[in-house]
């Protein structure tokens, strides 16, 4: 069963900074790996301390997506999404 996927205002911000390949690589990666998946949570990590709740997601090498998961819902929100090196910053 599929899952809606949602942007944060924030995101929507940091998404749009990101090379045109970059943006591609995400937007594939939600469509076909967390929208599709009846619990995406398989395939990322949870967060702890002060981001518990929150589940990041390797995309590619270098860029990574931090995304809130309403089961209820069925509802994902990408909260943050960057270079893995800027992203907790």
């Amino acid at each position: 069963m599929s899952r809606t996927v949602e942007f944060d205002p924030n995101a929507v911000t940091e998404f749009r900074e990101l090379d045109p390949d970059t943006r591609k690589r995400i937007v594939e990666f939600l469509r076909t790996k967390i929208g599709g998946r009846s619990d995406p949570r398989t395939l990322g990590k949870a967060l702890l301390d002060a981001a518990a709740g929150f589940w990041r997601y390797d995309v590619g090498k270098s860029h990574r997506m931090v995304l809130s998961i309403e089961d209820a819902r069925r509802l994902v929100t990408v909260m943050r999404v960057g270079h893995r090196d800027n992203l907790y910053r």
